[in-house]
């Protein structure tokens, strides 16, 4: 099976960057994922800890980040965004 996509140029030059950038911003959904999930199962990862205003490291608020998760996958499901394999 094979798929082509054209676009215009100039005109839908950004919609050709979208399309391009796709890839890139589930692999971010995912990177963030991963990592709220590292620190909620394994209480490890770079959201361990967070910087206050003053610049004091804090313990991460455990239930933010767990409804930060939830909200990240109701928005994929939303828009039917397919898993990374």
């Amino acid at each position: 099976m094979k798929a082509t996509i054209e676009y215009q140029l100039p005109e839908e030059e950004h919609d050709m960057k979208y399309a391009l950038a796709g890839v890139d911003a589930l692999l971010v959904l995912d990177d963030i994922d991963n990592e709220i999930r590292s620190y909620l199962k394994h209480d490890y990862g770079e959201l361990k800890e967070v910087e206050d205003e003053d610049g004091k490291m804090k313990p991460a608020c455990y239930a933010t980040l767990e409804r930060v998760r939830a909200w990240i996958w109701e928005r994929r499901r939303e828009r039917n965004l397919p898993d990374l394999i």
